[in-house]
């Protein structure tokens, strides 16, 4: 135990070529050391020995295989290596951690690079079950059904996400957009009427305001205005491209491939989003932590599980959310 001590102690302080030292003869003292067979795969990932930590891992699930932990930190290994391996080793955590929302939607991240649609699908409803307050999964859904032109089904996820971020204009945008997309214009319009009142310096529901009331004949000259105020006020984006210049000799820039009868939208939406690595904690003494040393005595087989508090950062990289809803 001193031996596993002393290794995480020079863990901590970054020492890792001396911490394996010391879990290495940990385990020629005690070869069924847990915590020292744990700590050196842990090591070995932070020495980038893959393959060894991969063996520290497996050696500790011959010995407990009901430890929860190793099962984690080779998922993490595979998703870097094997997919498919690794969403085997995730389904398999989920039969002794079956209530994780983190990996739930660990899973079904793992299933979206794999193109598996549906299943990244399922594993995400799964985690949102577990835990209903999550954007990340939440936000990810209400996309996943946009993009199959279900739009009433993404509207009770942006609703969800509108009652969980109140202040957050960018959800009932959302809401609005996909009304839009069914052809219910009234209602879109309510709501974006809505959204002015509440803030009305935002240039999206004004753009779309004012077009709704065009198309739907109703008057718009008020709308209008305010638009073309708020427009005055805006900051200047910084040009970047080529220029060219308007009928008032102001720099402006060129925009391609811009469809004229939508109004142009910013760049707000989910696309600052990243990646979650939140930990799951699996018994009372120690968490389930990438990059983390267990103390010694802290596994043992009778681990009580426990459901963690899910990371509500968004994940979903790469994807503007209102490009979807133009």
């Amino acid at each position: 135990k001193a031996l596993v001590n002393k290794g995480n102690c020079l863990f901590m302080a970054n020492d890792y070529a001396r911490a394996r030292e010391m879990y290495l003869e940990a385990v020629g003292a005690e070869a069924d050391c847990i915590e020292a067979i744990y700590n050196l795969g842990l090591v070995n990932i932070e020495l980038n020995a893959i393959e060894e930590a991969k063996n520290a891992f497996n050696k500790l699930l011959t010995i407990l295989p009901s430890v929860p932990e190793a099962l984690y930190q080779l998922g993490l290994i595979y998703e870097k290596q094997n997919l498919e391996e690794a969403a085997k080793i995730y389904e398999r955590l989920l039969t002794r951690v079956s209530n994780d929302p983190h990996l739930c939607s660990r899973l079904g991240q793992v299933y979206e690079k794999l193109d598996d649609e549906n299943s990244a699908c399922h594993w995400r409803s799964e985690a949102h079950r577990h835990y209903p307050v999550n954007l990340n999964d939440i936000s990810w859904l209400g996309v996943w059904y946009v993009k199959r032109e279900m739009y009433e089904q993404a509207i009770e996820y942006f609703n969800k996400a509108s009652g969980i971020q109140p202040s957050e204009v960018k959800w009932t945008l959302m809401v609005a957009s996909c009304y839009r997309r069914l052809g219910d214009f009234y209602k879109a319009l309510d709501l974006y009427q809505q959204i002015n009142d509440e803030h009305p310096d935002n240039i999206e529901a004004l753009q779309y305001l004012e077009a709704l009331c065009k198309d739907l004949g109703r008057p718009h000259d008020e709308v209008s205005k305010k638009l073309d105020k708020v427009r005055r006020y805006q900051p200047q984006p910084t040009k970047t491209g080529p220029t060219t210049r308007n009928p008032n000799n102001q720099p402006q820039q060129i925009q391609q491939n811009v469809r004229s009868e939508r109004p142009k939208q910013n760049n707000r939406g989910l696309e600052d989003l990243t990646n979650v690595d939140s930990n799951i904690n699996v018994n009372s003494n120690s968490s389930l932590a990438a990059r983390r040393t267990v103390p010694s005595g802290s596994i043992n087989n009778n681990s009580n599980t426990k459901k963690s508090g899910a990371d509500d950062e968004d994940d979903f990289i790469g994807t503007d959310v209102t490009t979807l809803l133009v």
